[in-house]
């Protein structure tokens, strides 16, 4: 899968016009439009049942994507990812992912640090 480009070969706009935090959020935004109709393709060709949420269980494949894009950009990237514990008793492996219901679901994404927050 080729990496987006925007005309003038890069995904930031010109440094004069926007805070670093403001091109991270737009390289992030201008990638997830290139790779969205990717999930629905991603879904048939492992033969998943399409989900409600076309993005639904592609955090993995979205987000090692976005880690090539920022660091083609570069920009510092790196790929985190994290399952919640299998039981109380499992090892102590932190609040990963995010809750779906009563339940935590693993999830994966990427961190670039020295932005502040964005989004």
């Amino acid at each position: 899968m080729q990496i987006p480009r925007l005309a003038g070969g890069s995904l930031r706009t010109p440094t004069n016009m926007t805070s670093p935090a403001s091109q991270l959020w737009m390289i992030a935004r201008t990638t997830r439009q290139f790779i969205a109709p990717h999930w629905r393709e991603w879904h048939e060709q492992g033969g998943f049942k399409q989900p409600e949420i076309a993005s639904a269980n592609t955090c993995g494949q979205t987000s090692l994507f976005l880690v090539q894009v920022l660091r083609q950009e570069a920009l510092p990237a790196q790929w985190r990812t994290g399952v919640p514990r299998s039981s109380e008793e499992g090892p102590e492996l932190g609040p990963f992912g995010f809750r779906v219901g009563d339940r935590r679901q693993g999830h994966s994404w990427v961190q670039s640090i020295g932005f502040g927050r964005i989004g």
